[in-house]
């Protein structure tokens, strides 16, 4: 439920476009908190933290820094830093108490509590926000809306909830929150017993859904709605769809579970039994193995109480196994080979009770157990795994005669085992494939001291690196990659331990010697995978030191050396477009995303980078390109409220590279679009300006003074002089001469005093001598010649004006 919160880029009512010629943004400190914020957007939180504090720190005062201050809030909350996120927010109410952001840090706080699983405060928060908000599309109204949705929904008010989450969806079609509203409403009215309610919601969910996790959830839960309803054929479908969507995914072993209990209820118990004790082996304590024990249950015998006592024993007995409690753990194990002596998990007991009498220290009963294991369960996987077991067991112990009567048979059941060291090794690739990386890490390191000469100790030591590393244990893991790299300095990992060390010194916050570690891999020629990820993380490690040309070098190889990987290389192009635009060169910026949205058009490029590359490319006259852009981020973005200043922009981007391609009726089109979707837009100038010159070159001549005319009284300054002079225009375009010459004279007349001696008084009057002219009446023209002339200026095109004015009025005179 954590949100992100958007910078929003705040644009002047004319037709000023966000770039300036000297670069992307005129305001480079606003450009400081746009890159954190964008670098949030793609997942890069601990660089966008950083950045965030620095420019926070050194522009204390700049008009931006509350929405910093907000985001860096957000930003915690995303990375489950709750206490501290809730903190910021209420920090944020206490000094900026007077901001108009002040309802974003009440949702803030309130999502908080949300994730806290405090219903009841985040509840009455949301409803504040609601009862309060006087802008009811705005970020914080529409976070709050969400919220108080999922609230209902957890105090068990099903009903409300689901047409909450409904109302949701519809409001804010393309929202991705939308989208998980509509998984939400199907949930609701499965709770309800509604299943026609749920698979609509659910299908929705899936056809609007581009992103597999969604649409994969969408297919389960249409699944479900199908077989509560008993229709088991479409329910199995449905099933099928899921798991061929990402048949690796947790959600895909969900649906397996799912399938398995539609095939029993449709009368296919054994196919069903078969796939849920697949998954309880194969993924022990995951949310798919508890839904498998629970459907298995239904179809074993003696029940849910019996399988659930198997399952709920082996748990147990493998808990205190873990604990060190190995006298209790032999107790559970026991229990459960006595009660279920042909139960899926007997012979996982066996080996676990020699398991407990090995770490006793009584190694002769461990030796013995773990043999005759083995011959009971003779033609199963788990034999050779206990006879290597009892090897070593049997070693402990002393007793030479037990070790070679097992290594035989060892040696028979796996010839390439026979040798201490290897059965050493293996042990601890079983316990590395079982996934109990702490023991494999132990004993691969034990070969390592034990067996100092053996074949395995280069990968042993390796793995041993790895799996700390797996466990997150960075510092034992950067200590056993330095052993490696120490030792093997002819060794195909070198490069790969030296990434990986790297890695976990990053980790630690020694970015100094994680810089070395990643220079130092892609000197021994790594393998392509590991030399593209060493040059990102050295990049990325650049770029936290500030070091952009470095970082940039880094990217770009980095780029290169992933091809066409469809997850690293487009972040690798997104990052050195974020670096050129920090060192200012905005053009490359653009050029960088272009390439990187023609090239990777699914990643997710955050829509105010899409939008600096769209003004940039407008700034620099590459209309089709810039409204290219625009199109693709009101595609992407369109229903994204959080997105709502970028998708303005983009609508007003892209209808004026419609007008310079000519294409009237489509820039009419898009500039309805921004007026009808944005009726409090800042770029009401722009889009009404345009209108009219659309409808003026279409020759629909009172359609384009029906914009001006009601834009004037919104005008002032500048730009009421502008809209005159486009209404003026028209007339004229029209052939009205005489409603020209009105305008403009309106114009002279209706001009601010600060503007009397400005150029636009020079070029009314100039225009209004030449048009009585045209007309017949020479004193207007003279005098409008004259009024044109006397006005002071230094501007060259204005000073060209004048002296036209003064020829005319010379000749008039005569």
């Amino acid at each position: 439920m954590s949100s992100r919160t958007c910078h929003p880029l705040y644009v002047a009512l004319s037709a000023m476009v966000l770039f300036a010629a000297a670069g992307l943004c005129a305001d480079r400190v606003a450009q400081e908190f746009d890159y954190a914020s964008a670098l949030a957007d793609q997942g890069f939180l601990d660089l966008a933290e950083i950045v965030y504090k620095d420019a926070i720190a050194a522009h204390p005062d700049h008009e931006d820094v509350e929405q910093a201050v907000l985001s860096l809030a957000s930003l915690k909350a995303q990375m489950r830093r709750l206490d501290e996120a809730r903190a910021d927010y209420e920090n944020f109410l206490k000094k900026y108490g007077y901001s108009k952001l002040k309802d974003q840090a009440e949702v803030g706080i309130a999502e908080v509590y949300l994730e806290e699983g405090e219903y009841e405060k985040a509840q009455k928060g949301f409803q504040k926000i609601l009862d309060e908000s006087k802008d009811g599309a705005s970020l914080a109204y529409v976070r709050a809306q969400y919220g108080n949705a999922w609230c209902l929904m957890k105090a068990g008010k099903y009903k409300e909830a689901a047409q909450a989450f409904k109302e949701f969806a519809l409001i804010w079609q393309g929202y991705g929150r939308a989208q998980e509203a509509l998984l939400a409403e199907g949930e609701c009215c499965l709770k309800m017993g509604d299943y026609e309610g749920a698979l609509k919601a659910f299908n929705k969910a899936r056809e609007r859904s581009n992103d597999d996790e969604r649409v994969i959830r969408a297919l389960i839960g249409m699944g479900r709605a199908h077989q509560q309803a008993m229709d088991y054929d479409k329910a199995l479908l449905a099933y099928d769809a899921a798991v061929r969507r990402d048949p690796d995914s947790l959600y895909a072993q969900l649906a397996l579970t799912n399938k398995a209990d539609c095939l029993a209820a449709k009368g296919d118990e054994a196919a069903g039994k078969k796939i849920l004790e697949a998954i309880m082996l194969k993924y022990p304590g995951t949310r798919a193995y508890q839904e498998a024990l629970n459907k298995l249950a239904k179809l074993s015998e003696g029940g849910y109480a019996a399988l659930a006592s198997e399952a709920e024993r082996y748990a147990r007995a493998l808990k205190e196994y873990r604990d060190g409690n190995y006298e209790a753990a032999i107790t559970w194990y026991n229990g459960l080979v006595k009660k279920f002596p042909k139960g899926i998990y007997a012979p996982k007991a066996q080996q676990g009770i020699a398991r407990c009498y090995h770490k006793m220290g009584d190694y002769k009963k461990a030796a013995d157990t773990f043999m005759e294991v083995a011959g009971k369960y003779a033609d199963s996987p788990i034999a050779v795994e206990c006879i290597r077991e009892a090897v070593a067991s049997y070693d402990k112990a002393g007793d030479a005669n037990g070790k070679q009567v097992a290594l035989k048979k060892l040696a028979a059941a796996y010839p390439e085992s026979g040798k201490a060291d290897t059965i050493q090794f293996s042990a601890a690739v079983t316990a590395y494939e079982e996934k109990n990386y702490k023991a494999a890490a132990e004993t691969f390191l034990q070969l390592v001291e034990k067996y100092p000469r053996s074949d395995h100790c280069e990968q042993a030591l390796f793995q041993a690196g790895f799996c700390f590393y797996t466990l997150k244990q960075y510092d034992q893991a950067q200590k056993t990659f330095g052993r490696f790299l120490k030792k093997y300095t002819e060794s195909d990992r070198r490069a790969e331990a030296a990434y990986l060390r790297g890695e976990c010194l990053y980790r630690l916050n020694k970015r100094a010697d994680a810089i070395k570690m990643f220079r130092a891999a892609l000197q021994n020629d790594p393998k392509p995978s590991i030399k593209a990820r060493a040059h990102f993380w050295l990049g990325y490690c650049l770029q936290m030191e500030k070091k952009w040309d470095d970082a940039l070098r880094e990217y770009n190889d980095s780029a290169v050396s992933a091809g066409e990987d469809a997850e690293l290389a487009p972040k690798a192009r997104y990052c050195a477009a974020l670096v050129y635009s920090q060192k200012g060169e905005y053009d490359k910026c653009a050029q960088r995303l272009m390439d990187l949205m023609n090239d990777f058009p699914a990643y997710p490029v955050s829509a105010k980078i899409m939008g600096w590359a769209s003004n940039y490319l407008m700034e620099k006259k590459k209309y089709a390109d810039a409204g290219r852009v625009a199109d693709l981020l009101i595609a992407r973005y369109g229903g994204d409220a959080a997105q709502a200043a970028y998708i303005e922009k983009a609508y007003t981007v892209g209808a004026q590279a419609k007008m310079q391609a000519k294409q009237w009726k489509a820039a009419i089109e898009m500039f309805d679009t921004l007026l009808g979707k944005f009726p409090k837009t800042r770029q009401v100038a722009v889009a009404k300006m345009g209108l009219a010159e659309c409808y003026k070159r279409r020759k629909e001549y009172d359609k384009a003074k029906t914009q001006l005319q009601e834009l004037i009284p919104m005008a002032s300054g500048e730009l009421l002089m502008e809209v005159q002079e486009k209404l003026a225009d028209v007339h004229k375009a029209a052939g009205e001469e005489g409603e020209e010459a009105s305008v403009l004279k309106r114009a002279v007349l209706l001009a601010p005093a600060g503007l009397r001696n400005r150029s636009w008084l020079i070029k009314f009057n100039h225009r209004l001598g030449k048009l009585y002219e045209d007309l017949g009446k020479k004193e207007d023209a003279v005098a409008s010649y004259r009024a044109a002339a006397e006005i002071n200026t230094k501007d060259p095109k204005m000073l060209k004006l004048q002296k036209q004015a003064q020829e005319r009025l010379a000749e008039l005179l005569k």
